[in-house]
């Protein structure tokens, strides 16, 4: 299926992510993130385009849409590694307090795809002291893969 690599027709692809057809979901996932691969511009729309379905669903979607829409949202902003406001969003939602705990954790599991920078480091260590035991271990893990201090990469 072919559609417009573009802030609007990602917003309307990913409306697919509240299809009830769990390959349909899948596939609408890879095909955004093979659409933007590579192209910071395009992957920095379709983390607005993602981000501003995510909360158009929280007030219009019931709650099984909305569920799915946040998962497949969250698992494709996982794939944009390059993609520095797609690792903004997935902090974002670890920080809302209205996402159930389940959900922080998949975004916190999707941020092990991205590469160091020391923004990332500090937003990771300040998670260490999140509520959710889960989130502070994934955290703790997190920055575990980050280079030493003072140490060249």
């Amino acid at each position: 299926m072919e559609f417009e690599v573009s802030r609007n027709g990602i917003f309307e692809l990913s409306e697919k992510f509240c299809d009830q057809n769990w390959n349909v979901r899948k596939k609408t996932c890879a095909e955004i993130i093979g659409a933007v691969a590579g192209n910071v511009e395009l992957s920095r729309e379709a983390a607005f385009a993602i981000s501003e379905k995510i909360e158009l669903g929280r007030i219009s979607k019931n709650s099984t849409d909305f569920k799915n829409l946040l998962y497949w949202s969250l698992k494709t902003l996982g794939g944009m590694v390059r993609s520095v406001e797609a690792k903004h969003m997935l902090f974002s939602t670890i920080r809302d307090g209205e996402v159930s705990d389940k959900y922080r954790e998949i975004a916190m599991n999707e941020l092990l795809n991205f590469d160091y920078d020391e923004e990332f480091r500090n937003e990771a260590i300040a998670l260490l002291s999140d509520q959710n035991w889960k989130i502070r271990q994934l955290a703790a893990r997190l920055l575990e893969t980050f280079p030493a201090e003072g140490s060249s990469n």
